[in-house]
This record gives C-alpha cells, structure tokens and sequence, in this order.
C-alpha cells in the first residue's frame, strides 16, 4: 500500500513553492566555526547528509525574496531556508546606531507543559543575568506565560504581549502561538522603538528570528529516518503535537514532504501528545493497544521521542526507528546503547541552544549591528549512528527529559555575521 495521505491531517496545504526551487540536501554547519554563544564547541561533527532525492530526501523550495534579501547568504546558509513558509522582509533594524544599552526585555510564551518550554524559560533568565553582569539589560526579566494549554488563544497572547509593551520594554522575545496574529501588534510596537526576537518567524519588518525553521526540524529528522527503511518501504506513525500553533503547522508541512519522496512508505496512524514525552508515551500506549500490526518507523514534531520508546518498551513490542527532532537525553540514551543495530536519525539542536541563538540576535539587533532581515534561519546538523555519542548526557537513562549535549555548534558565529552589517557580539567582552 502506498503513502496517500490520507486523513485529515495529511491534507493541509503542503508548503507554497516559491521563486526557485532549491532541493535541499543538507550539508553539516560548525565545521570550524566557532559557537556564537555556548550553542555548541565550535569542533567539526562528521554525519551523512540527506539524500539528494528519492526516499531519504527533502524538497523544499526557497521563499519568494522581493527585496532581496537573500542576496549574499552563502549556499551553506541558504539550506535552512528551503520549505520555510516566510515572507522575507529586510529589517527596519538595520541602521540602529552602535549602543551599549542597558534595554529591558521581556518573554512572552506559551504555558510550560513540558521540559522544552521549561528549559527556553530557565536559558532566557539565564542569559538575562550573564548580561545584566556586563551592563548590557537593566530591571528584570519580565516574563508573560500564557497560563492553561487549554484556553491559549492568540487574543491572550496578545494581550500579555501589549501588557509587556506597556511595561516600557525595549525588546520582547516571543514563543508565539500564531505568528500571523502577532504581526500588527509586532508592527506597532516596533514603530515605537520595541524589538520583537521571535522562536518562530513573524512576517514583519521589526521582528528578529533565528533558528532552525521547524519545517527543517522535522522534515530533516523524518527524511533521513524514513532514508534507513529498507526499499524505502515500511509502515510508519505519526505522532502530532499540538494543533494549530507553528511548530505542529511547519513541522508537518517538512514531515508531508519527506513522506511524499517515500511512496512506499504507509502511515498507519496518527495521533497527537502535546510535544511532551509523558503525553507522548501514553498516547502511543493508546495507539498500540488497538494497532497490532508491525510499525517500521515513527516520525513526531520534535520533544516527544524519548515517551515514544518508552511506550514501545513498556508494552512489549520491538522500537521502531524513532525520528530525532527535539530529541532528549533518554532518546539519545536508548540510541547510543543500540547503535549497532538501531538507526534513526536526528537533528542537533537543544532548546537551550535555540533560546541562545534567539538571545544572540537580539542582542546584536540591539546594539546596532545591523540586522539585514527578519527571518535568520540555521542551517540543520544531522545526527546519526555515526555521531550519536557527542550529544549524549553521560550518566542518563532511557526516560531521561534532560536536554541533549550541544555536540554541534547551533548557531555559528560566521553564519549570524552573515546576517547583520557588522560582524561580533557585545556578549563576547
């Protein structure tokens, strides 16, 4: 039986193809760069890249660049924009004069339902002290936390997102629930001087993003699992996270294109587990108990493979390969004991080191260096069988939620300078 896609979810819009087409076949990042912030050790990491076609592979078409703003960024670079669903616009941050600050920030985000939300709070506080030492921010950090997962709306966001402003913040970073229900709010504030640092992009002129889009994120981690079934065949779940927000709506469109290259592949499941591993481990325990055929492969919208193991084990049954994108320390731990014998593959990358790649350009965007657009998106790393040993926990076990080891430069200072006027960070003195 063939992957048609069928279900509810398997017919969302697949991404807009847009002014060229750039098949994406990653190439590692970091190779001697040294790390922007502590986002990495700055060492090469060897690993296989994606396929360049067929099953193993991901299309992703560059977004539509009226303004240019493309032009310049390395080809190295310009893999982490393939898929992204974004409207590239050059910044309105981009003659700030050099200051040093202090400037007041405040978080805005969504409820803390698991270790990734946590550990994007407890960095941001962190980086907030370390700058506060150099005289770079004043005041405290004010933190706006949506409070249910419930009852989120993008009007509460806004609401505690105007709240932050009335504040008289100078930047807000923002996990934000709808980025397109953002824009005239981030539009306005910006008018006002106010910086918005976004975890996902926001299609407007005043905000900064950079990170791994989450349609590489995912589409990677599924394309390169998906490229170790034999044939390219075999029966495949996926495991959704929260409906309606950003990182489920990218990272399916990049998950919907690595099954499309895999007509062999058949899903024969999904279900959702709030991009946390304890839901994740009883949702797939729901799953199984009414699936008993075999399942080759399972691919999720990142943070939640460390419970999808865990359920595989608790009721009996072989693992299969799980897709690594927000892959924990348990995950990781299970994969290195087996890796003999066992082969997914995953993408590099912890929620610590995406808060630092977000804190990193703000900071830049405040001191003046220029930023050049409001969309910097990273280039993926691959983690495989080969390589799985650098971003183990040493000392964690197989349940672990812990956070995986950098292992990788996240976001190498040579590809951030690409994306402001002026290279270096005040962070470094």
């Amino acid at each position: 039986m063939t992957n048609s896609f069928i279900g509810s979810r398997m017919s969302r819009r697949a991404p807009a193809l847009a002014i060229a087409t750039f098949v994406v076949g990653i190439s590692l990042v970091g190779c001697a760069a040294e790390a922007g912030t502590e986002s990495g050790s700055g060492e090469s990491v060897s690993a296989a890249s994606l396929a360049a076609s067929g099953c193993g592979s991901l299309p992703g078409a560059l977004p539509a660049d009226p303004e240019g703003v493309l032009a310049g960024i390395s080809d190295e670079t310009l893999v982490g924009f393939g898929g992204a669903e974004v409207e590239l616009k050059a910044s309105a941050w981009d003659d700030v004069a050099e200051n040093a600050g202090p400037w007041k920030i405040g978080y805005s985000a969504l409820p803390i339902t698991g270790a990734i939300n946590q550990a994007y709070l407890d960095q941001f506080n962190k980086r907030f002290d370390e700058a506060k030492k150099l005289g770079l921010v004043e005041g405290e950090f004010e933190v706006n936390l949506m409070p249910d997962p419930t009852s989120m709306s993008p009007a509460q966001q806004l609401q505690g997102y105007q709240s932050l402003v009335s504040r008289g913040v100078d930047a807000i970073i923002m996990q934000p629930f709808s980025p397109a229900g953002m824009t005239s709010a981030v539009d306005e504030a910006g008018e006002a001087g106010i910086v918005t640092a976004a975890l996902s992009p926001i299609n407007s002129a005043y905000a900064v993003n950079s990170m791994v889009t989450f349609y590489q994120d995912a589409g990677s981690a599924a394309a390169a699992t998906l490229g170790q079934l034999k044939d390219g065949k075999g029966k495949v779940l996926v495991v959704h996270g929260f409906d309606g927000i950003d990182p489920e709506i990218q990272g399916f469109n990049g998950v919907k294109a690595a099954l499309a290259e895999c007509p062999d592949v058949e899903v024969v499941g999904e279900i959702s587990a709030a991009f946390t591993n304890a839901t994740a481990k009883t949702a797939v325990q729901n799953f199984l108990a009414s699936y008993p055929g075999e399942i080759d492969a399972v691919v999720q919208m990142g943070g939640m493979a460390t419970g999808i193991i865990n359920a595989f084990e608790q009721v009996g049954r072989t693992v299969p390969l799980v897709a690594g994108n927000g892959i924990s320390a348990g995950a990781l731990a299970y994969w290195a004991e087996k890796a003999d014998t066992y082969s997914p593959a995953g993408v590099a990358g912890s929620p610590e080191q995406q808060a630092d790649a977000v804190w990193e350009v703000l900071i830049r965007t405040l001191s003046g260096k220029g930023a050049k657009m409001n969309v910097m998106a990273l280039p993926p790393t691959l983690i495989t069988s080969e390589n799985v040993n650098d971003f183990t926990i040493e000392g964690a076990d197989t349940t672990s939620d812990a956070s995986m080891a950098p292992g990788a430069p996240y976001s190498p200072a040579n590809i951030l300078d690409e994306f402001f006027t002026k290279s270096g960070t005040p962070l470094s003195k």
